[in-house]
């Protein structure tokens, strides 16, 4: 989206704020291991690890103006080598903050689609050609080579997550000065909007919540162009509850806490987590949640490939 820092370069190249960034540095934050093994649980061993939302960040986005839009890279495969792990990913996720009455540039990402999830604040779109308002709790599917931008003309920060996918790349933003603009731009289709409260959710283990925001059956009907490599949910798991032990076979599940707090095993460890964590689980982990909170735990669960029921064992089972 707009300019941003990439990570190879750090603070001496800026770009235009992409949903997913390449560079903040991020802090693993060592997966806290309360069972009986004791020490550091590495990622190869516990098959999950937990970046503490402490450790991420903040960095100016655009080139003009900036103090008014930050990014905080989250999670990419770029940061996950770095933390000497496999990336079994390939999308991106950052933090962006815009402050009032400022917005990205008109841009488009070049076979690159973006998914933004606004978690505070509103924000007014235009994308190709067309305004689209999104309040907290919506979720916008921009499709590859779409011309976009983002403004906020609240009175607050807006605030949101962006994904990537495929990971963002410094030489796939393309602005309306760069001849590739115009030649892109005939590819692109409209974007999609999906509101949590409208999106029917499914009951897993008991009373958990599971609402699919994006998966590629849920584009196919809105966009003929469509082209995403993950899926994206909406999980709510109440007080007390719990998800059951399973294993989601050939699957990446990347966590995003947006509420609560809460615990997760993952082959036989325990970590804890909390709002603003980052939860990565790598393909083939047996794993269970617990919400060890006083409220509902929810967290967007972006998931690479996109979830399929007969790769969970949890659904074979049933």
């Amino acid at each position: 989206m707009s300019r941003v820092i990439s990570y190879a370069v750090c603070i001496a190249v800026m770009l235009m704020l992409s949903a997913a960034v390449c560079g903040c540095v991020s802090e693993s934050g060592k997966a806290t291991d309360t069972g009986a093994d004791k020490g550091d649980a590495k990622v190869t061993d516990s098959g999950a690890i937990v970046i503490e939302r402490s450790g991420i960040i903040k960095i100016p986005a655009f080139e003009i103006n900036p103090d008014d839009v930050t990014c905080e890279n989250i999670i990419s495969p770029s940061i996950l080598i770095a933390d000497g792990l496999y990336p079994m990913i390939d999308f991106e996720m950052s933090f962006i903050t815009v402050s009032p009455n400022h917005e990205t540039p008109l841009h488009l990402l070049k076979d690159t689609c973006e998914s933004i999830f606004v978690t505070s604040g509103t924000a007014d779109m235009m994308i190709n050609g067309r305004l689209m308002t999104a309040e907290a709790g919506t979720l916008v599917y921009v499709p590859m080579n779409t011309p976009m931008t983002v403004r906020n003309n609240g009175k607050s920060d807006l605030k949101y997550i962006s994904i990537t996918n495929p990971p963002y790349n410094p030489a796939n933003e393309i602005f309306p000065e760069n001849t590739e603009f115009d030649r892109l731009r005939v590819k692109s289709e409209n974007a999609t909007a999906i509101i949590i409260d409208e999106a029917e959710p499914g009951v897993f283990f008991k009373d958990v919540k599971v609402a699919n925001l994006i998966n590629p059956a849920i584009l196919k009907e809105y966009n003929k162009n469509y082209d995403i490599g993950c899926g994206i949910a909406y999980v709510t798991i109440p007080k007390g509850s719990h998800t059951d032990p399973h294993i989601i076979e050939g699957t990446t599940e990347v966590d995003q806490i947006l509420q609560g707090k809460g615990e997760i095993v993952v082959n036989s460890k325990i970590m804890s987590f909390k709002e603003g964590d980052t939860v990565y689980i790598q393909s083939g982990a047996h794993q269970s949640v617990t919400n060890t909170g006083t409220e509902d735990l929810i967290f967007l669960a972006v998931t690479y490939p996109p979830y399929n029921p007969s790769a969970d064992s949890s659904v074979k089972r049933t």
